[in-house]
């Protein structure tokens, strides 16, 4: 309960957005493919990372990493939708 009055997620949320974020700073930085990433950040599934990842970020991670050259560093990656994100729920 403090957690989410602190950071407005529920714990499993807050880990699912750190998880996206985290394969965003992965795209942009290596050359591996996304479902290297999707296994390496914590998905056991690259289609549900995929769902996932569309939903919090607003586009497929395919071409997310197409457009990876553009980010310059983790301030640069997009804010999630966390209104999308919590109708989800």
């Amino acid at each position: 309960r403090i957690f989410m009055q602190q950071i407005a997620l529920s714990p499993q949320k807050y880990l699912t957005e750190f998880r996206i974020r985290r394969a965003c700073i992965l795209m942009a930085s290596s050359e591996k493919s996304i479902k290297e990433i999707s296994f390496q950040v914590g998905f056991k599934d690259q289609m549900y990372f995929s769902t996932v990842f569309k939903s919090i970020i607003g586009m497929t991670p395919t071409e997310f990493k197409a457009n990876a050259s553009q980010i310059a560093s983790p301030s640069d990656l997009p804010k999630p939708d966390r209104a999308t994100w919590r109708r989800q729920e």
